[in-house]
């Protein structure tokens, strides 16, 4: 009898979930012409309990989102140089997140989905809503960071760390798209799908490279004290 991997089971339930979820969510916004009662009331009560524009609520959302824009997404890759001297983890991370960016643009394009009225948003976005570009890549690339964590390290608390920080920071960026009134319920849940399924698709590639030991190695040597060792030895 086959055996499959619990990484697998896990890795494939997130896919075919996270694709179910943003079908159904995009049916339901294409037919009802973008208007839904659930993105309505869920937006009244959420600008009913935000306060006005520069308090409190204002800069820690604010601050908040940034985990979510294009530029924290590079500053990772750049690290994880250092980290995985571009092996295999490295590489699938960047094409995981142009599948990811490219994807998301495309169904933008798509149902180029108005915005939230103007006078209620707390920032400046020109994009279509729909789905969501900050859940999009939040849903990606922590969840992807977190698997690659988990296959690399050895360290317990360093995993749980990495697991914890991306139940938290994932639904707090989305909730921060809401308060700052740049998208809608439906926008944030289906930029998320978008996102999980990306990594879904990016950690069968792993598993991919993984059997097939691809790229172990990364292609960078940091010339540290062992090489110097070697450089006097010889």
């Amino acid at each position: 009898m086959l055996k499959i991997k619990k990484e697998t089971i896990i890795v494939t339930s997130i896919a075919i979930l996270s694709a179910i979820l943003f079908m159904v969510i995009a049916i339901i916004v294409y037919t009802n012409g973008g208007e839904l009662a659930l993105d309505n009331n869920i937006k009244e009560g959420i600008y009913n309990i935000r306060g006005a524009k520069g308090g409190f609520i204002y800069y820690l959302f604010r601050f908040i989102t940034e985990f979510g824009y294009l530029y924290v997404a590079i500053l990772i890759g750049v690290i994880g140089i250092f980290y995985t001297k571009i092996d295999r983890g490295l590489i699938i991370y960047a094409i995981g997140f142009i599948f990811s960016a490219t994807l998301n643009a495309v169904f933008k394009l798509m149902f180029d989905r108005q915005r939230p009225d103007l006078a209620n948003q707390w920032m400046v976005d020109d994009e279509s809503s729909f789905p969501s570009g900050h859940s999009n890549t939040v849903a990606f690339v922590y969840s992807y960071v977190t698997y690659y964590i988990f296959k690399k390290s050895k360290k317990n608390w360093l995993k749980y760390c990495a697991l914890g920080f991306t139940f938290v920071i994932i639904p707090l960026v989305m909730f921060s798209r809401l308060i700052l009134g740049m998208h809608y319920f439906t926008d944030v849940i289906a930029g998320g799908c978008v996102g999980l399924f990306s990594f879904a698709m990016a950690a069968y590639l792993y598993m991919i490279f993984e059997r097939y030991d691809l790229f172990t190695n990364g292609f960078i040597k940091f010339k540290g004290k062992n090489n110097e060792e070697e450089s006097i030895n010889s």
